[in-house]
């Protein structure tokens, strides 16, 4: 479904993907920007949208876990503009009109369908780790519930992980 554009007077398919994880604060944001980054030096045409199937309310500190998500992507060089979607009318129509939804794990892959109520069909939503072909594996979240606070050591790693990520799926699709 995605838009045709124009460059040099040829038409040309530009792709559309919704990345969605549970907060839409680290996992499909960081994921997001890893894509447009790479896709942008691969002259790949490409939409993205990261979305949260969380409320707005269960994260009362947004603001500061954004930033430290915006920090980290700096010190790898990898300019940002973060801004959490959580599920809304906007998404599910982001959704329906997506080539391709990319979830961070399998309970995410539920609610999403769920949601979505046969309005896309399955084959279209896949995990971070299905669409390159490494299995039903989910991708851990990195905020501590508990603490109300990110997990250093999941911060860190799942930049790390993402990032490679990012560049598999830009070579497979």
């Amino acid at each position: 479904m995605g838009i045709l554009s124009f460059k040099n007077n040829k038409k040309i398919k530009v792709q559309s993907w919704v990345l969605i994880c549970y907060g839409n604060i680290l996992r499909s944001q960081v994921l997001e920007q890893y894509l447009r980054h790479y896709s942008k030096r691969m002259n790949k045409n490409i939409n993205f949208y990261s979305a949260g199937v969380a409320k707005l309310e269960e994260f009362p500190n947004t603001k500061e876990l954004l930033k430290e998500v915006h920090q980290e992507l700096l010190k790898r060089e990898i300019t940002s503009s973060l801004k959490r979607n959580p599920w809304s009318k906007e998404v599910e129509k982001r959704i329906v009109t997506a080539d391709i939804v990319l979830v961070a794990d399998n309970e995410i892959k539920r609610k999403v369908i769920d949601r979505m109520n046969n309005r896309i069909t399955k084959d279209k939503v896949h995990t971070f780790y299905e669409i390159i072909s490494e299995g039903e594996i989910d991708f851990q979240d990195t905020y501590d519930y508990e603490k109300k606070k990110q997990d250093p050591k999941r911060f860190k790693d799942a930049f790390d992980e993402l990032d490679r990520i990012s560049r598999k799926m830009l070579r497979i699709l």
